[in-house]
This record gives C-alpha cells, sequence and structure tokens, in this order.
C-alpha cells in the first residue's frame, strides 16, 4: 500500500475519532439537561447521563442528597438506596447544593429552597438574602480512609462501605452511562487532535525532504528566508520552555505563566507573517509548509506542557 494512501486512511480515522468526540461530548451536554418546569413539584426519580457533581449525606434524616449542577437537579434516597424523591430548579449553569436549617437548597445568585426532608418547595430567594457561602464542597468529599455505612461516589454510581470494608452500589446507572464521561470525550479529543497534527507535520517534513537543499533556500523569497530562520529558533524555544517548564514543575512550577508571552508572540508572527509570505516556487512553499508545521506543533507541546508541570505542581 503506498504510504499517501496509508496516511489518507489515519488522517480520515483520526478525523472521525475528533468528531465523535467531540458530538458525544455535545449529545452527553443535551441529554444531561432537564425540563425545570415543574421545579416547584416533587419529581420522580431523574435520569439523565450527566455525572454526579457531589453527594450530601444529612446525618439527622439519614438522607443522601445526589446532586447534578449542570441540570440543577437532585435525587434523594434513603440509606438503602430506595428512592424518596427529586427536585428541579430552572437553569442555574453551576449548581451548588447545600442543607441549611432543614432545607435544601439549590442556587448560584438565585436560590430555589425545598424542605429537605419531603422536597416540598418553599421559595425563591437569593444567596445572598440567605447568607450562603459556596463551601460545601469541604463537607461532601469522600473520605480518605472509609469506615463501615460511609457513603462513597464516583460519576455516575453511589456506594455503602460494608462491615469488610467492601462497597455495594447503592444508587446504580448502566456501564454505558460511561459513554458520556467527561473524561472520554476529553481523552478521545486530544488523542485525536494531537494525532492529526503528528500525521500534519510528519507530511510537511517528508514534502520538503527532496525540496529544503541548500538551492532551494538561494532562491527563496527574502521574506520567506527570514520565516524560515524565525520558525526554526521559535521551534527552538518552544522546545527548551517545554522541557525546562515540566522540569521545573518539580519544585514548583514557577514557568507556566511563561506561556502567556509565548501564545501573544505565536499569535502575532503568524498573523504578520501570514500576510507577508510570498510562495515563489514549488521548493518555497514546500519548506514554508514545514516549518509552520513545526512552529506549531512545538507550541502546542509547549502548551501542553502548563498542563502537565500544573498537575505535577499540584
Amino acid at each position: 500500500m503506498k504510504r499517501s494512501r496509508i496516511f489518507s486512511i489515519l488522517y480520515g480515522a483520526l478525523i472521525v475519532l475528533f468528531m465523535a468526540g467531540v458530538g458525544v461530548s455535545l449529545l452527553g451536554g443535551r441529554l444531561s439537561m432537564h425540563d425545570h418546569a415543574e421545579y416547584e413539584e416533587v419529581l420522580e426519580e431523574i435520569y439523565t447521563v450527566e455525572e454526579i457533581d457531589s453527594v450530601i449525606v444529612d446525618e439527622r434524616s439519614h438522607l443522601i442528597y445526589v446532586c447534578y449542577s449542570a441540570g440543577s437537579y437532585v435525587n434523594v434516597y434513603r440509606q438503602d438506596g430506595s428512592f424518596r424523591w427529586a427536585v428541579s430548579a430552572p437553569y442555574l449553569r453551576n449548581t451548588y447544593f447545600e442543607i441549611k436549617d432543614g432545607r435544601l437548597i439549590l442556587y448560584n445568585h438565585d436560590a430555589y429552597v425545598y424542605d429537605a426532608l419531603t422536597g416540598e418547595f418553599v421559595e425563591q430567594t437569593t444567596d445572598e438574602i440567605l447568607g450562603l457561602s459556596y463551601d460545601w464542597e469541604a463537607e461532601d468529599l469522600p473520605a480518605d480512609d472509609p469506615v463501615p455505612d460511609d457513603i462513597l461516589y464516583d460519576a455516575y454510581q453511589v456506594y455503602r462501605v460494608e462491615e469488610d470494608g467492601s462497597t455495594v452500589a447503592i444508587v446504580e446507572r448502566p456501564a454505558w452511562y460511561l459513554l458520556f464521561h467527561p473524561t472520554l470525550h476529553f481523552t478521545v479529543t486530544t488523542l485525536a487532535a494531537g494525532g492529526i497534527l503528528l500525521l500534519l507535520f510528519i507530511r510537511a517534513w517528508m514534502n520538503a525532504k527532496e525540496k529544503d537543499t541548500p538551492q532551494n533556500r538561494q532562491k527563496m523569497s527574502k521574506i520567506g528566508r527570514v520565516f524560515r530562520k524565525y520558525a526554526m529558533v521559535t521551534s527552538i524555544v518552544h522546545v527548551v520552555y517545554t522541557v525546562a517548564n515540566i522540569a521545573v514543575a518539580f519544585v514548583g512550577g514557577y514557568l507556566v505563566i511563561g506561556i502567556i508571552p509565548l501564545a501573544l508572540h505565536f499569535i502575532i508572527s503568524s498573523i504578520v507573517f501570514a500576510n507577508l509570505q510570498r510562495k515563489e516556487s514549488d521548493g518555497e512553499e514546500a519548506i514554508q509548509a514545514k516549518w509552520s508545521v513545526t512552529e506549531l506543533f512545538t507550541f502546542i507541546a509547549a502548551f501542553a506542557s502548563v498542563i502537565v508541570a500544573s498537575a505535577i505542581a499540584g
């Protein structure tokens, strides 16, 4: 099979993967929305593919509140996992949840208040009037060292810790829900995008292999020669920054801020050269394409190093 044919197949497959990742992500977001018209009513159990945002366990009522931020709704269960009731507030974008004075509150500036035992609608007000703190996350994270009867959760299911330390699912969702998990979408689209860029990088270098010669460089326009040297130096700077950024991350991650001037430089220089470049020969076009893709590829590597360095520095 010819090299160009292999490239076309791989490139097409990666495009399909990238579009599938984006498409499933958008579909998941759509399926995670909920009809909020009945926000004053107690509802039946709500099923969407949205991952669980938080779980609040009320020690007094022994109820478990499974909260979904994007859909602005809460499913409530007994400790054995049997469903009690559900409520859904109008769309709040990023919803926060809190149990306060026997009331369940869904809020983000606007606040929708429900009786924490029955789900009966109490009132609509604001976070300022209620003095809400936005610090519920400190209360409801799973325990680091769980003990029997502790409640744990992952993206879609809630578990109770048994006497022997094992866990049993008390709120279950089908395994296919994992297809809509944001981590999967991000991984698929990122790997596909990286693969597409890598293929373009390889093809640009292969196309320029026979054309990037001293003779063709001499025939390049003045701006073409300037661009080639400029892109070469910029690519080296990107690579040096990528390596240094990850290395320094182990002692504090102080170089992550450097991506800002790198990004500004990359954007401005790309615009300038895009308006100045003139491809006067087939050889010059191949050489410019080679270094354009190289500059882009190394900049993305530099940007990726910020994510890696931030994770390492923690």
